[in-house]
């Protein structure tokens, strides 16, 4: 099950400058069946693409400009509301602290702020307000993004990208649409009234300060003094247009320089230049740096801009401190030894093919938007519940962002084996689960066992909680303390999972909590395990137990076991798989026991199915169990299963592929049945396979749970 991901970007004025060509550019060449955009926009904008928007899928939705602070509030909180959007991205660099707080308000989960550009004195009035929200860009955002390592550091600091946090986005473009063509070259100059041999130089920018046109003009008065057969395009709108108009005139260049406006055809534009001329005062990465290059031309970008702009060896950075001639001797220098090429494969190299960068922000989007889940574990080891756990994250961690709460212990191992992102607590309790909550902002926790289950509901008041349920201790039975506060509790959770129907069964207020408890019995998969191990192994043991040495399997029991049979046979072998903190005490009840020699104990496996494959039977003499995963692994290597008559083990052990049993007696009993009536034991065996397939069910046990966790978010 996968949602479309919407992603609400927040332009600002759309004008159709370099931003909104970059986010376009994605938007076209992004997999919109994942994916979709929509564009919120300031109601003064222009040039907005509405037709080209709508036919992609997208939408366009209009609010007051941020200037009217209160207005633009009111609206972007009900847009956002409405949208139900789960991502907002921001390109209006500085200013997006506004648009994400309302988010954050809002309860949207990822809150992105892209920094396009940077800042010079000479804008004194807008980089003193860029300079006073800049220490805000962080406040409200999850995520930082940055069109340039310069742009990232510029806005959200040195520190903040050396730690990796900052995802540079590059501005690609469709390196076909503005590949260099001849035919298109001498159509575009036909158009334009300009000859084959005249030199042209091409001007891209909205007519602000920022872009410097005042100096641009002046290069190109100097660049005309010498060639007079040369011809300046300024493409582009803006407030200074009309000014800029009448320098021209002052200087007598109103023949050679040919203002086109906003343009629909930039990319066959390109064709006709010679030279790209772009003396800025800032930029991020100046997408009409990298079209230019791309189309082949010669181009002059001033220093002011990062230098992952330069994409050809041709480019040249020139110092804003240089003077106007200075500028135009570097061009008109340059020009005499440049023919334009196709320059595709190098622009491709520096990582502007839009065709391949944007399988890098659909990679992204998915990972930042899947749902963060934490598996919140009180043990420190691991054991059956541990691999559930790590077995739902293993199988769906495509789709949703899997964290696991734990205590430091030998899990840790485990975990990063199994490649399982990991988050220590001190110890299980609200205080530290809080913190957990802070940090990580999780949608949903999934809880193992009651005392993770509880602390975790008493930790938050608003975040979807599934306690998962693996074993049914005998307080679960009776009216106590541990059964009131697990009620209290349960009213916060909102799916309660067992794994086996005996846990409701015996928990004494279950009727309290029906319409909330799921049974849903633990993953198992035949071919996992028989993957793991040699079949037709030879026995070496008689009896394995698989289990933690602690108090609810009961080792001691399984020793008294073993000592019973031993007085029949004593070359009696048998091996007990786990470790715990019985382990040594167990070890000295063995020595008095005086079975240390029919006893092994050889700690935790990893992969335990091999010893198992090696034995004839498998002992379990719980106390309680909610389910018993490793009972029925030993069935599917034909091992039967000799096991006490509680919980989950009633539905899984039959007679005919083992035993339930209530005591001592009936345990050694049954034993030495197996072990010493050959026809009993094959047909037993036999069995066992038959018995295991009734509980296959690895894919539906995932498909499952990703139904439960979808219908919670």
């Amino acid at each position: 099950m996968e949602k479309q991901i919407i992603v609400a970007h927040i332009i600002g004025k759309w004008l159709g400058g370099g931003v909104e060509s970059v986010v376009m550019n994605y938007y076209r060449h992004i997999d919109r069946s994942k994916i979709q955009f929509h564009f919120i926009c300031d109601e003064d904008s222009t040039n907005i693409p509405y037709e080209e928007i709508e036919k992609l899928g997208g939408k366009v939705i209009l609010i007051p400009p941020y200037q009217k602070i209160l207005k633009y509030n009111k609206e972007l909180k009900k847009v956002l509301i409405d949208g139900g959007y789960k991502i907002v991205h921001s390109h209006i660099n500085t200013l997006s602290f506004f648009p994400l707080r309302i988010a954050k308000k809002c309860g949207v989960k990822v809150r992105i702020a892209h920094s396009h550009s940077t800042a010079n004195k000479k804008e004194w009035k807008k980089t003193l307000i860029k300079n006073i929200l800049k220490p805000f860009s962080k406040v409200y955002a999850t995520d930082y993004f940055a069109c340039s390592e310069y742009a990232g550091r510029w806005l959200f600091g040195n520190k903040t990208f050396n730690q990796g946090k900052v995802t540079v986005i590059n501005n690609a473009i469709d390196l076909d649409k503005f590949k260099y063509d001849e035919k298109i070259r001498k159509k575009k100059r036909k158009e334009l009234k300009i000859s084959n041999d005249t030199l042209v130089i091409g001007h891209i920018g909205r007519f602000v300060k920022q872009k410097n046109h005042e100096f641009l003009i002046d290069i190109f008065n100097e660049l005309h003094k010498e060639n007079k057969d040369s011809k300046l395009l300024l493409i582009g709108q803006g407030q200074l247009k009309e000014y800029i108009e009448q320098k021209v005139k002052k200087l007598g260049l109103k023949d050679s320089v040919i203002f086109l406006g906003q343009r629909e055809d930039v990319n066959e534009l390109y064709n006709a230049m010679d030279v790209f001329l772009l003396p800025s005062l800032y930029e991020g990465l100046p997408v009409v740096g990298v079209e230019a290059q791309a189309n082949g031309n010669l181009c002059f970008l001033s220093e002011a801009m990062t230098k992952e702009t330069k994409v050809l060896d041709s480019t040249k950075f020139v110092s804003l401190n240089n003077t106007a001639k200075e500028w135009a001797n570097i061009i008109l220098k340059d020009v005499k030894y440049y023919k334009k090429h196709d320059t595709k494969e190098q622009v491709s190299k520096c990582g502007f093919d839009i065709n391949e960068e944007v399988k890098k922000l659909e990679k992204r989007y998915i990972k930042i938007s899947k749902p963060v889940v934490l598996h919140v574990v009180n043990s420190k080891v691991f054991s059956g519940l541990e691999k559930v756990a790590c077995e739902i994250i293993e199988e769906l961690s495509k789709k949703y962002d899997f964290i696991y709460v734990t205590q430091k212990g030998p899990i840790i191992n485990t975990l990063k084996k199994k490649n399982i992102k990991y988050y220590i607590i001190d110890s299980m309790n609200v205080k530290e689960i809080k913190k957990v909550i802070k940090v990580l902002k999780p949608s949903i926790i999934h809880a193992h066992d009651y005392r993770a289950s509880c602390i975790c509901s008493l930790s938050t008041s608003n975040i979807p909680i599934i306690s998962h349920l693996h074993a049914n201790p005998n307080w679960i039975k009776k009216i106590d303390f541990l059964s009131l506060s697990y009620l209290f509790c349960a009213k916060k959770m909102k799916i309660i999972l067992t794994v086996s129907n005996s846990i409701e069964n015996e928990y004494v207020f279950s009727k309290y909590i029906k319409n909330k408890i799921k049974c849903i019995s633990n993953p198992f998969s035949i071919e996992y395990v028989k993957k793991l191990v040699k079949l037709n192994a030879e026995k070496k043991y008689d009896i394995c137990c698989i289990g933690r040495l602690d108090e609810p399997k009961d080792p001691y029991m399984f020793c008294d076991i073993i000592k019973e049979i031993s007085q029949r046979n004593d070359n009696i072998k048998s091996v007990w798989i786990g470790d715990g903190p019985y382990r040594e005490d167990i070890i000295k009840y063995c020595e008095t026991l005086e079975i240390e020699n029919n006893v092994d104990f050889c700690g935790f496996k990893e992969n335990p199915y091999q010893l198992l494959s090696e034995s004839k039977l498998f002992l379990l003499v719980t106390k309680w169990e909610g389910f018993g995963l490793s009972v029925l692994e030993s069935l599917s290597l034909g091992v039967p299963a000799i096991v006490s008559n509680v919980g989950g083990l009633r539905g899984i052990v039959t007679a005919k592929c083992g035993k339930l049993c209530n005591n001592k007696i009936e345990f050694v009993d049954e034993v030495n049945l197996l072990l010493y009536n050959k026809d009993i034991y094959l047909k037993k065996s036999n069995n066992c396979l038959i018995q295991a397939k009734k509980y296959d069910n690895k894919k539906e046990y995932i498909t499952s749970m990703d139904y439960i966790y979808f219908s919670l978010l």
